[in-house]
This record gives C-alpha cells, structure tokens and sequence, in this order.
C-alpha cells in the first residue's frame, strides 16, 4: 500500500492459497522433469495440509486467509500479528509523542507521494525491496526505501485504515474515531457501524466462526508496534466461538524479538517455543 489496499492484499492472498492448492505440485512436477529429475517426481502439495503463518503485517495475512481461502487451512500461526482488533485507536488516531517501538516521529512532509490523494497515482508495484542506508551515511542501517516506514507514518497520523481500505473521502479513520469518541465506554458494535458493508471482509475480528482454523497467538507482552492486546481480543473472539486457540504472551518481549541475536539461545532449545509453535502446527495437518 498505497495505490494498492487491502482489498488487493486480500485478493492475493486468496489467489496464493488457491494456487499452492490446485497446481503447484503440477508446475513441480513439471520442473523436475524438465530438469531431468524424475527420481523425485513423486513430491508434491497435500492441499488438505496447508497452515498459514504470519509475523506482524503477515498475520493479518494469515488471518485473511483462515476467515476467506479456498481450501481453508488446517492451522494459523500468528507471532505479534497485525489484526486482532483493527477497530482500536492505535489505526486511526494521531500520535504526538514516539509510540512505535520508542522510534522517532516521522516528518510527512518526506512522504508527500505516499499520502493521498497523490498516493492515488502511484506506479503499481508487486515488489519493494527492502534497502538500507550504508554504514558511512549520516542515518546508519536506516531503511532507505521510504515504503519500509508507510504502516509506521499512517499508524502516527491516524490514517492507517483510509489506506488500507482505500476509504479516503470520506475517511474512514476519521469515522472511526468519531464513533470512539462520542460518549463514553462506547461500545465495539458502535465502531463496526461506521465501517462501509464493502470493506467489512477486510476485519478478521469480524469474520470469526466455528469453521475458523485452530489458532495459535503468540506476542510480546511489551509490545508497542502492534499492541499484545489485539491477540488477546482475537483469542477471546475465537473461544467464545468454540476454535481451538491458543495464546502465548513472552514477558519482557517487544515487536519482532524472535529475530533478536539471542532468541534461538532463549526460545530454541528442546521443548521451548520454537518446537512448541513446530509441533502445533504438525500436529494439525497431520489430522
């Protein structure tokens, strides 16, 4: 995003789940042949077996694809996902002071092509690599593609969800936090009534059913880049609604800690939470 939404994401996220189950162990196939390998012509995809799994804007993916994909997986796996609750102020209201991981706030005025309406002329992209600034340059390790910091500006500008809907004008941030702040203790079915029926499917908080997969939630418990409290609200949508689901909080941990240089110390051995996430999901594609 932008010019795409998530409508576009959800689209190519169905179109994924589609083609992994109906004809990639035949593309495999045909690949191994031409590459005068039949001795392994025998590999191919169970599409009964298929989990889906996600880290932070993937688990908003995953949990697309459990509550829209055909076939619908076996099993989802969400480590600090995106989209447990997306009807929370953190999506559509401004931030004035550092709230992403303790990170500086970012000046718009560096982004004017990625706001709208410009934004709504952009090149369309299916790729955006991710680069870095050199050690020698005056902001080190610093992502150098200005689409690696978007989702960070449009959480601090409270715009996120009139860019990943595409509901612009009117915005439907704007509606959003309207309907939060017109009395107190409003309630969430008062915040769902401000979202347009088109862009509902886009919410997996409100696609939860019995037929959704079993579920396993995982999050840092300081988290400050997608707070742990959007998985504790979606755990609690998915037992009210009878899923197998599971909820996991690592205390101390912040955003992305399992790619931290000491979490295959801390969460790989024998029996920690790397084998346990292993054989969650083995253990439901296997029945």
């Amino acid at each position: 995003m932008p010019p795409a939404t998530g409508h576009d994401i959800l689209a190519d996220v169905k179109d994924a789940i589609h083609f992994i189950s109906s004809s990639l162990h035949l593309d495999m196939a045909s690949h191994l042949l031409e590459s005068h390998r039949p001795s392994v012509f025998g590999f191919k995809v169970d599409p009964d077996a298929i989990a889906v799994m996600g880290t932070s804007a993937g688990g908003l993916c995953a949990y697309l694809a459990a509550a829209h994909a055909v076939p619908k997986p076996k099993a989802v796996l969400s480590m600090y996902g995106m989209g447990g609750n997306l009807l929370t102020s953190q999506y559509f209201s401004p931030k004035t002071t550092a709230f992403f991981r303790g990170r500086e706030l970012l000046d718009s005025a560096n982004f004017r092509d990625y706001l709208y309406p410009a934004s709504e002329i952009l090149a369309q992209t299916s790729d955006s690599a991710l680069i870095y600034h050199s050690q020698t340059s005056a902001t080190p390790g610093y992502p150098a593609n200005p689409r690696m910091l978007l989702a960070r500006l449009y959480l601090q500008l409270g715009t996120f969800m009139d860019y990943y809907t595409g509901c612009h004008d009117p915005s439907l941030s704007a509606a959003l936090r309207s309907a939060a702040t017109r009395q107190v203790n409003v309630s969430s079915a008062v915040i769902e009534d401000a979202i347009p029926a088109e862009h509902l499917s886009l919410f997996p908080q409100l696609q939860i059913g019995s037929t959704w997969p079993p579920t396993f939630l995982i999050h840092g418990s300081l988290d400050s880049a997608v707070l742990k409290d959007e998985s504790c609200h979606l755990y609690h949508l998915l037992q009210r609604a009878g899923v197998d689901a599971k909820l996991k909080i690592i205390d101390s941990e912040e955003h992305s800690f399992d790619y931290q240089k000491d979490a295959e110390e801390k969460y790989g051995q024998e029996g920690g939470l790397f084998d346990e996430i292993a054989e969650f999901v083995i253990s439901h594609v296997r029945l």
